[in-house]
């Protein structure tokens, strides 16, 4: 199976330390990982294009996450099992009272959360093809394109538009859970950090408590690492000034007072 992160730099502390621990503790295998990491802050909508462009042309697909997401218990058993169709793994939970349909569903219907989708590589291929050539030069999609991001409500049109014979399975529980709010909200857009964007029937609730808490204390761990990093910076500082300060009086013989703006004679 073919697992491919999405990623932004100021999320790889979170990737790396609890995100990819976790699919390998599940069995994953390292060599079935890949990233795509946004150095050159492309922003949402291009360094999507950019790294579906990068799918082969084969009849294989691929497991999309973005990094701001958290795994469920049973993650690999449910993903290895997915064939030549576009399967969803996650429901956002904006409307919390309407039911959303799960199972095989039109593309209506599809839940098509870049969060975690299963997406047939040549179909990924098609989607970059059709928004390079159709999307980007419709009038009704020009807002969209000016904000830079929206990369599944493309993919939910291009799915609409577009009869390829796939099918689509909306996956129930879901199977990854939306966790930017511990991960300093949105990237993409602040104003969305007080909706509950967390998955709708996400049930790995003890889970995501337990992650919440070593995150907190992974963060204060490292923040005690920085400050300690920084007194020791000082220290260091202090036996510069110190060393000089004997010199001088070595070579002039005189009593001199410190500070860290240089000497005074006294």
């Amino acid at each position: 199976m073919r697992y491919f992160i999405h990623a932004v730099p100021s999320r790889l502390w979170y990737i790396n330390n609890f995100l990819i621990p976790s699919m390998l503790s599940q069995g994953i295998q390292v060599d079935e990982l890949e990233m795509y990491v946004d150095n050159g802050n492309d922003g949402n909508l291009v360094s999507c294009l950019n790294s579906l462009s990068m799918m082969p042309n084969d009849d294989k697909g691929t497991w999309h996450i973005q990094d701001d997401i958290m795994i469920s218990h049973n993650f690999a058993e449910i993903t290895r099992q997915a064939n030549n169709s576009v399967m969803c793994g996650m429901c956002m939970d904006i409307d919390e009272e309407q039911e959303k349909p799960d199972g095989k569903v039109d593309a209506e219907n599809m839940w098509y959360s870049f969060q975690c989708i299963y997406i047939p590589n040549r179909l990924a291929l098609q989607f970059v093809h059709w928004f390079n050539t159709v999307a980007i030069d419709d009038p009704k999609y020009a807002l969209w394109i000016s904000k830079n991001k929206y990369d599944d409500s493309f993919f939910r049109r291009f799915m609409l538009e577009n009869n390829l014979g796939y099918d689509i399975i909306n996956i129930k529980p879901n199977i990854v859970n939306h966790i930017d709010y511990m991960l300093d909200g949105s990237l993409i857009n602040k104003d969305l950090d007080d909706i509950n964007r967390q998955a709708k029937y996400f049930e790995d609730r003890d889970l995501q408590i337990s992650l919440e808490l070593k995150i907190k204390t992974y963060r204060l761990t490292q923040k005690m690492k920085e400050s300690t990093n920084k007194l020791n910076t000082t220290n260091n500082i202090d036996d510069i000034l110190d060393k000089y300060t004997m010199t001088r009086k070595r070579k002039r013989n005189l009593p001199l007072e410190m500070n860290y703006n240089g000497y005074s004679e006294k």
